[in-house]
């Protein structure tokens, strides 16, 4: 991870919620209305907690868990949640404990993108959930910021909507949704 990240916490804090689509929140909302009441939600890369912020607002009744390798966005995680200090591809947690994982604009990052999806498959209980948001690198916006991203020295592992569906369903996923443009979320279930 590069130390920039530990140096962008408050930038995040303060602006990223900014990024995300009325659509994509709507989506997120229907996800975490869907599970069931008092379940577990790991946060894969989730910076300064924006999408658990988000799911919150939609389920206080959940127990939340911010994962991610960023001391400096860890500290501007919401309070209510469990922080976990991993990356997505090396996580602690025991098999099949978890009913829901949420990875929002974080699965680009991963060096190993595969290698954290088969270890959100590994953690996930038996038709547990998964919410993906990333960005489509087949728009434009999304070639300008998988190129940003490369340029300082980023993993990003940019995917379409259906290399990532074919990608999930290689892995044991049944793929329920995908939608949105440039920016899109998919939801998934592990079979």
């Amino acid at each position: 991870m590069p130390a920039s990240f530990d140096s962008l916490g408050l930038w995040f804090k303060l602006f990223s919620s900014w990024f995300y689509p009325r659509r994509a929140i709507k989506s997120l909302s229907h996800f975490i209305k869907s599970l069931e009441k008092n379940g577990c939600v790991v946060d894969l890369g989730c910076g300064s907690g924006t999408l658990i912020e988000f799911a919150h607002s939609s389920r206080s009744d959940m127990c939340y868990i911010c994962v991610d390798p960023a001391r400096g966005m860890m500290q501007y995680a919401p309070s209510y949640a469990r922080k976990v200090m991993a990356l997505g591809e090396e996580l602690p947690f025991k098999n099949t404990v978890v009913g829901a994982i949420m990875v929002g604009d974080a699965i680009h990052h991963f060096k190993e993108p595969h290698k954290g999806i088969s270890e959100a498959m590994r953690i996930l209980i038996p038709g547990g959930r998964l919410f993906v948001f990333d960005i489509n690198r087949q728009t434009i916006m999304g070639w300008l910021i998988s190129h940003m991203e490369r340029s300082m020295h980023e993993p990003a592992h940019f995917y379409t909507p259906e290399e990532l569906k074919t990608l999930l369903m290689a892995k044991g996923f049944k793929v329920l949704t995908i939608s949105h443009p440039w920016r899109y979320t998919i939801e998934a279930i592990k079979e």
